[in-house]
């Protein structure tokens, strides 16, 4: 009620390790040159973003209690660990999430509600770092396709702990896409040595997957993919979906139980 537009959005959440440049990543698809997800070298992504496409800019934080305050976007540019330290106490607390309407492509993101969510393995800057593993696991839930993003530097190839995080999560083949970000850092040659050791690892985990691709996010250039293009996926999941519908037959799943329950 409070976020009418994300009513019948396909939620897809991008997801990586710290450092993997999901932030710069998301940022590149956002038309408006004001708004920003926060980057940086420490953990930013503090307050979890869901981010719609939309023909005008506006920012929105919510509270617990349904209510909601209008964002700067150079406020909301700022928003790290450090600046939310600065307050003295965790800011997720008063304020768990943050809408971002922004002017995208359409015909990639109409439909699609993007999560942009902590690094699941911040290392320790205190408390609000601390709980970032947790807040990604609730939030890659949530969602109904998940974009995996790995850096390309330093080492350039998934770790485990990534494959162990994207094993505990229910995406698998047509919803799970992989981006090797950062290709500006790596010769042609690299980037599909990198790619091929990727597939085998995710294959020996028997991690299917719709497609994989590199990417810059600074020169947003074409770079090597295999299965579907990272459009293709985007095309593909880029549908309206019936949350009404979902909610009434979970509540009849309930219902049913119960008067089965009474009945025998």
């Amino acid at each position: 009620n409070n976020f009418p537009s994300i009513a019948g959005k396909t939620i897809l959440s991008v997801a990586g390790g710290f450092s993997s440049g999901k932030s710069a990543f998301l940022n590149s698809f956002i038309r408006d040159e004001n708004v920003r997800l926060a980057t940086g070298i420490n953990p930013v992504t503090v307050v979890p973003s869901y981010v719609v496409c939309s023909e005008e800019t506006q920012i929105k934080g919510y509270s617990y209690n349904g209510g909601a305050i209008n964002l700067e976007p150079s406020l909301y540019k700022s928003m790290c660990h450090e600046y939310v330290q600065a307050f003295g106490f965790d800011l997720r607390r008063i304020l768990p999430f943050i809408s971002v309407k922004v002017p995208m492509d359409k015909d990639l993101f109409g439909n699609l509600c993007i999560i942009d969510t902590p690094g699941y393995n911040p290392g320790s800057l205190g408390g609000a770092a601390a709980s970032d593993r947790s807040t990604a696991v609730s939030l890659v839930n949530q969602a109904s396709a998940l974009v995996w993003v790995i850096g390309l530097d330093p080492a350039g190839t998934i770790d485990q702990s990534d494959i162990e995080f994207i094993e505990s999560t229910p995406f698998r083949s047509e919803s799970l896409y992989i981006v090797l970000n950062k290709a500006d850092v790596k010769s042609q040659e690299d980037i599909l040595e990198i790619m091929e050791q990727v597939a085998d690892d995710l294959s020996f985990a028997g991690i299917e997957y719709a497609g994989m691709c590199a990417y810059s996010s600074t020169s947003k250039s074409d770079y090597p993919s295999n299965g579907l293009t990272f459009d293709q996926f985007l095309r593909s999941i880029n549908v309206k979906v019936d949350v009404v519908g979902k909610i009434t037959s979970k509540l009849d799943a309930v219902f049913n139980a119960y008067k089965l329950a009474i009945k025998t």
